[in-house]
């Protein structure tokens, strides 16, 4: 089931992304930027997201195991937790979100993160530009074709 992340149910969604985003982060950050990225951090995030008009929508099967944000036909914040990887959570939240988007979704993607990007391409989206963020990452986005 995914359901609209709201007050009563934003904390589950910022434990997912905490630890979802350290995961995926891990080969790149030190670990001490990674446990900024805690609960309560990740929390404020997303009260902070929504306010700039971005809506979150949190996967429960029953407990919480996937997250992902949406603003106009942008997807953000998609994020499974590490220990239920591959079993089609990502999969579901992305199609929840392209049913969602009225026309064109697009998201952006560190250039690196190769696993990421090959869940998107196998699912229809192709790199349409390139930008860099700092000397040690790049972001593509990915439009869906």
């Amino acid at each position: 089931m995914i359901k609209e992340v709201k007050s009563e149910n934003i904390k589950e969604a910022a434990e997912v992304y905490s630890v979802s985003w350290i995961e995926s982060h891990r080969e790149i950050c030190s670990n001490s930027f990674l446990m900024i990225h805690s609960p309560e951090v990740m929390e404020e995030k997303i009260r902070a997201a929504i306010k700039e008009g971005w809506k979150f929508y949190l996967y429960l099967s029953p407990e919480p195991l996937g997250v992902i944000s949406i603003r106009e036909n942008e997807i953000s914040t998609l994020y499974v937790h590490p220990e239920m990887e591959r079993k089609g959570i990502g999969s579901e939240l992305l199609s929840f979100a392209e049913r969602i988007i009225s026309s064109s979704p697009f998201l952006w993607c560190r250039k690196d993160n190769r696993k990421a990007i090959s869940f998107y391409e196998k699912r229809g989206y192709v790199i349409t530009e390139e930008k860099v963020i700092n000397k040690k990452m790049t972001e593509v986005k990915l439009l869906k074709s």
